[in-house]
């Protein structure tokens, strides 16, 4: 949950579950503008960009999980 921000609401939850021996995670995203009026034409433009960086963010998490790329993150070389 947000906690300052230019945001009226902000608030990204991950849901986990398994799937045929699998992980799925999803996104689920709620926010909310500050200025009604022009805070809904805002929404229009913000929701299809937080979609794509979402999507994309994901794709490069799926892909380091999947490799063994995690380890650099887990364990650092000084």
């Amino acid at each position: 949950m947000m906690v300052r921000g230019p945001f009226r609401l902000f608030q990204h939850d991950y849901l986990f579950s398994e799937e045929h021996g699998a992980t799925e995670m999803k996104d689920v995203l709620r926010f909310a503008a500050p200025i009604p009026i022009l805070g809904q034409i805002a929404e229009l433009v913000l929701r299809p960009y937080l979609r794509r960086f979402l999507q994309e963010r994901n794709a490069m998490l799926k892909r380091v999980a999947e490799t063994d790329e995690w380890h650099k993150y887990l364990y650092p070389i000084p």
